[in-house]
């Protein structure tokens, strides 16, 4: 973790010629799906100076797309979306062979409504309010744990 006062470049936002499992070869590729500006903002921020690229949807259609098209190497999901219930997007996700196997953070505050318990298991949780290490820690385990890719 970067320690404060330290000068860290700027990852780009870009995911342009992103493939799979490019974590192991460079920067991770985060997409952030929330519809709150003021919170996405402030995890793409935090995702960035720790060094992630990332990539932001505002509604689940937007994020199905993007992850089918971007292949990130995680997605941050919030539940509470204007056009889909977020239990939908991770269903889709895990559903499309091209998406299955994108890990899911489900940041929300609304955890109690979140579903089915199958799908549950199928993602970590981080309840909103978020602690920053909280975050983190969770997003680095996560791309840990990742199989690499082809």
């Amino acid at each position: 973790m970067k320690q404060p006062g330290e000068e860290q470049p700027r990852p780009e936002r870009a995911a342009e010629g992103h493939q799979p499992g490019q974590a192991a070869l460079g920067v991770p590729l985060v997409l952030v799906v929330e519809d709150e500006p003021a919170i996405a903002s402030l995890v793409e921020a935090l995702l960035q100076d720790e060094g992630y690229r990332t990539l932001r949807a505002e509604t689940g259609r937007e994020a199905e797309a993007l992850a089918r098209s971007a292949q990130p190497d995680l997605v941050i999901l919030d539940f509470r979306l204007p056009d889909k219930d977020g239990a939908e997007v991770l269903a889709a996700l895990k559903a499309q062979p091209e998406t299955a196997s994108i890990p899911v953070i489900v940041a929300s505050a609304y955890t109690q409504f979140l579903g089915s318990e199958d799908l549950l298991r199928q993602a970590r949780m981080v309840s909103k309010p978020f602690e920053v290490d909280e975050l983190l820690e969770t997003v680095e385990r996560t791309l840990q744990a990742r199989p690499a890719g082809p």
